[in-house]
């Protein structure tokens, strides 16, 4: 399932932008949790092939169940990069 986020620039602008969220995958093993969002948006560098990314930190442990919180619907993968 897909989820489509909201993201606020700032108050003073008010300015929303719609981006969809197509997979949550949780890197941990490594200090903080890195919570990467996976999107529909074209890649920013070249060869501009595939789908961009976002990363969110969180506390170590804490990534799966922020991600279920603030996504949900959408089941987070997650993978132990130790």
């Amino acid at each position: 399932m897909m989820r489509i986020i909201n993201a606020g620039l700032s108050k003073k602008e008010n300015m929303k932008v719609k981006i969809e969220v197509t997979q949550i995958v949780i890197l941990t093993g490594s200090g903080t949790d890195k919570i990467l969002l996976h999107t529909t948006l074209p890649e920013g560098v070249y060869p501009y092939t595939g789908n961009g990314y976002m990363t969110i930190d969180a506390a170590r442990g804490t990534g799966y169940a922020y991600a279920k919180k603030h996504f949900p619907g959408i089941e987070p993968d997650v993978v132990n990069t130790k």
